[in-house]
Formats: C-alpha cells, structure tokens, sequence
C-alpha cells in the first residue's frame, strides 16, 4: 500500500469510461469506478482483492477532473486479467454477464496500452471479425489443398523415380571413375551389339575411321557428346611402348544415343 497524488484519467473499454491512474510508468484502475460500470458489489470486491494474495493494490490520493482530491482504492493493471477471470458470470445477474464477458475479454488489452502509452487497437466489428475468420478459413482450405496436390506430385515422383532406379543403378555400374563410358558400356546400356553400333555411328558420319581408330568427329566432340582419350602402354610381349587413341561417351552423349539410335533420326 502507497499514497501518492497524481491525475485521473479516463479509460474507454466498450461504452464506459474507467477511472484509471498512471504513476510511474504503471497503470492502476479506480476499482469503485469499475466495479459500477460492471454492475458488481464495490465494498465485496474491496475484501475478495484485499484477502487475494495475487492482486496488487494501493490507496492512492489523485485529484479529479474537478480539481478536487481523492482518496481511491486501487488495483493493478496486471492484476485486472486475474480479477476479472474470478468473476463466475454463473453465479451474478444474467443482465450484467454480458458486460462482464466483455470486460474479460477487452479489458486488460486495453488498459495494458494505455499504461505502456499505446494507442488503442481499433476493435473489429462484428462483420469485420465474421469476414476475418471467413479468410482464415479459406486459406486454410486453400492449404489443404495444396497439401494434397503435393502429395499427387509427391507419390508421382516415387513412383517414376522406382521406375528409373534400375536403369539408373545400370548406368552406374558401366560408368568409370572420371564419369564416362566406354564404347562397349554404352552398347550394353542401350542393348546395342558394339559392332552394330560402331557401324551405325560410322553409317551416320558421326564417327570416322582414320588409320582403324573409331574416333568422332570434331564437331561432336565440342558439343561434349564425345571424349577422345590418348595415351602409352608397355607391351610385354615386345618389350615396347605403345601409344594409343580411346572414345569414351559422355553422360549427355549417352542420352544422345539413346534417343537417336533407338528413333534412326538423323544428328544433322
């Protein structure tokens, strides 16, 4: 309990006005003042607050609107959630429970922004907040949906994944340690003896056959289709290093292949 002089102000919540005190930065509420615009006992509520250990109170001399002072009862702003919530509209007056609801559930918003200095929210109206949760609903539906179009996609996506995990596992186990595959891998991928695909490559002047080497031309090497690897290799048999020339197919000539030979189109 403390004394102090300091200013009345009024506080709207709904259709009254309550007495309402800031002193340092914390807001109080007149409780006589409250407890008529709810239509309870003043002098009953003064006991409940005194005899409750989570209510704050103090006596505080303000000087009204009239220029006069007063000595007030007062309760908390922090502790007015938990007074109001004590209040059984079961048990008081059905004319007076609709005020009591709305204090419940306005009041402390309320009185929490004009002690901290707020303005106050505007309060939607009954259409307003009809048209609010009109929107949240159909953005919920909205979500619903979108879930279960995911989840199509989803089970879509397994599905052709499961079906290409074979081909994809057979990919791999021709493929060589720097990404490409042999003229010989390549056959077996796509079900092509190697002679027939040589000879269909050679037959599409895609590949040439200078000095018995099967090697592309240059203008499907730049596009990455094809790799021409070189290098020396010791034979034992003649005790002499030999050199020689590879073609290796890339990840994109593959699929190059793939969709060329099986449909005979023309690279050009």
């Amino acid at each position: 309990m403390t004394e102090e002089m300091v200013r009345i102000e009024n506080v709207q919540i709904g259709d009254d006005q309550i007495e309402a005190i800031r002193d340092k930065n914390e807001g109080w509420v007149v409780v006589k003042r409250m407890c008529e615009a709810l239509g309870v006992d003043a002098n009953g509520q003064k006991q409940r607050l005194d005899n409750s250990s989570w209510a704050t109170t103090c006596i505080i001399h303000a000087v009204g609107n009239d220029g006069k002072q007063r000595e007030m009862f007062c309760l908390s702003v922090k502790s007015v959630p938990m007074w109001l919530a004590t209040l059984q509209t079961s048990r008081l007056n059905k004319t007076i429970r609709p005020k009591i609801e709305q204090f419940q559930r306005e009041a402390a918003e309320i009185l929490f922004r004009w002690a901290e200095q707020r303005p106050p929210a505007k309060m939607p109206t009954h259409l307003e907040a009809l048209e609010g949760w009109t929107a949240e609903l159909r953005h919920s539906i909205a979500l619903e949906e979108e879930n279960k179009n995911l989840a199509v996609i989803t089970q879509k996506q397994e599905e052709q994944l499961a079906l290409e995990a074979p081909k994809v596992k057979n990919y791999e186990k021709f493929l060589s340690t720097d990404g490409d595959y042999s003229l010989q891998a390549a056959a077996e991928i796509l079900k092509w003896g190697r002679q027939r695909m040589i000879n269909t490559l050679l037959n599409k002047v895609w590949f040439r056959n200078p000095n018995g080497e099967i090697v592309p031309y240059q203008q499907y090497i730049d596009r990455d289709l094809f790799k021409v690897k070189s290098g020396t290799y010791f034979n034992e048999v003649t005790s002499k290093t030999n050199s020689y020339v590879k073609t290796v197919v890339t990840p994109k000539g593959l699929e190059f292949l793939s969709n060329h030979l099986e449909t005979s189109e023309a690279l050009n």
